[in-house]
């Protein structure tokens, strides 16, 4: 059975009254979307040499298994 949601309702954060069409009001939103930006940015160099080791060591596995024929 569906559920029915009112087209419009409250924020979702607690404490605020805000009506909206979406889950969390805009400027919530917007606070969301800028943490999101900002994990994002410290991962990304914890990610990228992760993924040089992981192509260095395939590389060196593959050059290894080369070697050995």
């Amino acid at each position: 059975m569906l559920r029915r949601v009112p087209m419009v309702h409250e924020c979702a954060r607690p404490g605020c009254d805000t009506l909206t069409m979406g889950e969390l009001c805009l400027d919530h939103e917007r606070e969301s979307e800028a943490t999101v930006r900002r994990r994002v940015k410290r991962l990304l160099p914890r990610l990228a040499t992760a993924s040089a080791l992981v192509a260095a060591a395939a590389a060196g596995a593959l050059i290894k298994s080369r070697l050995l024929r």
